[in-house]
């Protein structure tokens, strides 16, 4: 009896053990399980939302959004590592000379010689014309997605107004100083969102189970700058600066009765789409960042206004 009732008792703390972890397994920790199981068979991506644009006082850009490709290897499909790379060098190279060829080429070659990863970016901001050349040589492997980039078809014109639009820690663009940056929020947009099935390579299965969360575009900003008397601003205060001999300056036009800003330029400049290559002693704007004490040559401004007011 005394051995029925051990055997009793161990296959009663069997099974109770055995609910115990089915309990954990199935109920403590399904929901995590569950997610893990979702990860594992979905693909998530961000669906970058367009950036709206900075306009003129007759509706034209001064700072607007481009059409461009990133380009991309699918390193499984990728046969020919040497010729791919060759070809795909003169493309992508920003430097002339055979040296700056060769030195691309490589990037291009390790970049595709990789083992850990199946995905590799290759070349970002490329333009429709390389991008329809690259097409054009049916290479196995190579891919295209599309981007944006952020152009400034005035230059320098109004550039510590504007601002710039560089990336931020994850990568993403984001807008620094001036209009840009001050109204980066509603330029910016929503992005949306994009899930799809994936086999167990981590490729999207065609078709399955989708879902799609659409970008919502970031909004125009419409601004009082007047193009013509911008660019004849700017003109006019180097034309002094350099007159002068004066390391800087800086000038704003505005309409008397509204207080509009029809142009805005300050001396020392630079261009908000190559804004890299310059130190950030450029992106100060001193005519809303530094005090001016007009000093005597204020008084008639002072006078008229005390005679017009009787």
């Amino acid at each position: 009896m005394v051995k029925i009732r051990l055997v009793y008792i161990f296959f009663f703390m069997m099974f109770f053990a055995l609910i115990a972890r089915l309990f954990y397994w199935q109920i403590a920790m399904g929901k995590d399980l569950a997610r893990q199981a979702r990860i594992q068979h979905q693909s998530g991506q961000k669906i970058s939302a367009p950036r709206g644009n900075i306009l003129a006082n007759d509706g034209t850009w001064l700072a607007a959004r481009e059409e461009a490709w990133k380009a991309y290897a699918w390193i499984p499909e990728i046969k020919d590592v040497n010729g791919v790379a060759d070809a795909l060098a003169p493309f992508f190279v920003e430097e002339e000379g055979e040296a700056a060829l060769l030195e691309e080429a490589g990037r291009i070659k390790a970049l595709l010689a990789r083992n850990d990863v199946s995905w590799v970016p290759l070349k970002s901001r490329l333009q429709r014309e390389k991008k329809e050349k690259i097409e054009a040589l049916n290479l196995a492997g190579v891919g295209f997605e599309p981007e944006e980039t952020r152009t400034y078809p005035e230059g320098s014109a109004a550039a510590h107004l504007l601002g710039f639009v560089g990336k931020d820690d994850e990568g993403e663009n984001m807008g620094y100083s001036g209009l840009e940056g001050f109204y980066d929020l509603p330029l910016s947009g929503k992005p949306g969102f994009l899930e799809r099935e994936k086999d167990a390579a981590g490729v999207p299965i065609f078709p399955g189970a989708s879902l799609e969360i659409s970008a919502i575009g970031g909004v125009d900003l419409l601004t009082h700058i007047d193009k013509a008397v911008q660019m004849s601003l700017d003109r006019k205060l180097l034309e002094g600066i350099e007159k002068y001999e004066a390391k800087g300056g800086s000038a704003i036009v505005m309409e008397p009765k509204s207080g509009a800003i029809l142009a805005i330029s300050s001396y020392p400049s630079y261009e908000p789409a190559k804004y890299f290559d310059y130190g950030n002693e450029y992106f100060k704007d001193v005519t809303v960042s530094d005090s001016f004490e007009p000093g005597s040559v204020f008084k008639v401004l002072v006078m008229a206004a005390a005679l017009d007011a009787g």
